[in-house]
């Protein structure tokens, strides 16, 4: 059974104990070290995704640059074919002609 407590017991009252008291030296270089271990994977991780950020937007500049390219590629394409429309136009009306002669 417990001891009882003495009349001028104050549950707040810490006395001289200090926070470090009763604690294993080498339990809290454990902490210290887990908790530097686990700062650098995160940095670690945080330099991987500002890679991959930085790779993301260098592929999307090229991909802009290459989409611009491929609309003047298709719309010289596109004058490119109504030119050559215009030309077996113009080369049926002289096989026309060439006919009507022989």
């Amino acid at each position: 059974m417990d001891k009882p407590l003495p009349d001028d017991f104050d549950p707040y009252d810490r006395g001289d104990m200090r926070i470090s008291e009763g604690r294993d030296p080498l339990a809290l270089a454990g902490i210290g070290i887990t908790i530097l271990v686990n700062l650098a994977g995160i940095a670690w991780i945080a330099g991987k995704f500002e890679a991959r950020i930085e790779t993301v937007e260098r592929d999307i500049g090229e991909l802009k640059t290459k989409s611009t390219v491929d609309g003047k590629q298709d719309t010289q394409i596109a004058v490119i074919t109504a030119e050559l429309t215009n030309i077996n136009k113009t080369l049926g009306k002289i096989e026309g002609k060439l006919e009507a002669r022989k």
